[in-house]
């Protein structure tokens, strides 16, 4: 969940008794928001927005953290692709 396809959302979800239950069954969840940039393999921007809509980031510091980052990586790769097709 957090090398591929790491989405940088929440762990956890409120149960209906006020507990709070990880998002993948688990007993302990990662935060993938932690994880680092250079262990991931597969990101999902849906939370963090897509990188070429130049949105601002709303999101909390930990999340936006992430999410600079991944859309760093993207730019640095589009650019380099670019770059090798000489567009």
């Amino acid at each position: 969940r957090c090398q591929y396809n790491n989405m940088a959302d929440e762990p956890t979800m409120k149960t209906l008794r006020n507990g709070v239950r990880c998002l993948t069954g688990e007993e302990i969840c990662e935060d993938c928001r932690h994880r680092p940039l250079d262990t991931i393999t597969s990101f999902h921007f849906t939370n963090c927005q897509k990188p070429w809509w130049c949105l601002a980031l709303n999101h909390t510091n930990t999340t936006k953290q992430i999410c600079r980052g991944m859309h760093h990586e993207w730019n640095r790769l589009r650019y380099k692709l670019e770059h090798q097709w000489n567009v």
